[in-house]
């Protein structure tokens, strides 16, 4: 999938985008989910902005730290549907990385979590 992130068609890459976020948002393995990151944020400075737009979105599905730089880049956009994008993006990655979601994520499963806010 990775060879069509330089397709000619934007449309292509668009989708191949929103694949690559899709599968990162499930992928458990922290390597592969790194690559595709990398891989997102140099579809976030495609020349098409349906492009930067989709990586926008598609990192704003990970949830991973590494994701917030290409976002913040992404506010200074010349094209505004991009912005958004990148604005939306930030607002889900730090709503799903608050501290109050991460322990449950994290700690639910383990013996003595005590099940706080449930």
């Amino acid at each position: 999938m990775l060879g069509y992130t330089r397709h000619q068609s934007p449309q292509i890459r668009q989708q191949v985008a929103l694949a690559l976020g899709q599968l990162a948002a499930s992928c458990p393995l922290r390597s592969e989910t790194e690559r595709i990151i990398s891989t997102l944020g140099s579809l976030s400075q495609d020349s098409s902005p349906l492009v930067r737009e989709a990586a926008m979105t598609a990192l704003g599905s990970i949830k991973s730290d590494q994701v917030l730089p290409y976002l913040q880049r992404g506010l200074n956009d010349a094209v505004s549907d991009v912005k958004k994008a990148a604005s939306l993006a930030l607002q889900h990655a730090r709503h799903s990385q608050s501290p109050s979601s991460k322990p449950r994520s994290l700690w639910e499963n383990r013996p003595g979590s005590g099940g706080m806010g449930e």
